[in-house]
């Protein structure tokens, strides 16, 4: 088995590293596994797997789970779904502490909800 790694793909847009991946896949042995690093778009997947691309990692998924508001978690099925995060109260967070005091709600309730 023969691994090759393709790096600092981060800038290139999904259509570049099709691009890539359909110039050069005809000239690898059959044997031949490819890595992909720093994939900024996973749109792609379906058309890496089927170029035969063995792995890929992608920082994306966890930077729009970290700082955005919609889908976090992604199926396999392609179906995704959002989550909301939750402050903890006890660590003195700045959500809570602007929720005690505008009087939303008291650090019991909070806690319990927590």
């Amino acid at each position: 088995m023969l691994y090759i790694a393709l790096g600092g793909l981060a800038c290139a847009t999904s259509k570049e590293i099709i691009a890539i991946l359909t110039g050069i896949r005809p000239h690898l042995a059959e044997n031949t596994r490819l890595q992909l690093f720093r994939v900024s778009s996973i749109n792609a997947i379906p058309v890496f797997h089927h170029l035969e691309v063995a792995s890929f990692e992608s920082a994306s998924p966890l930077r729009r789970a970290w700082l955005g508001s919609g889908a976090k978690y992604h199926m396999m099925s392609g179906k995704m779904y959002t989550a909301t995060r939750i402050s903890l109260v006890d660590r003195r967070r700045l959500e809570v502490k602007r929720l005690l005091e505008v009087q939303v709600s008291d650090r019991d309730t909070l806690k319990q909800i927590e």
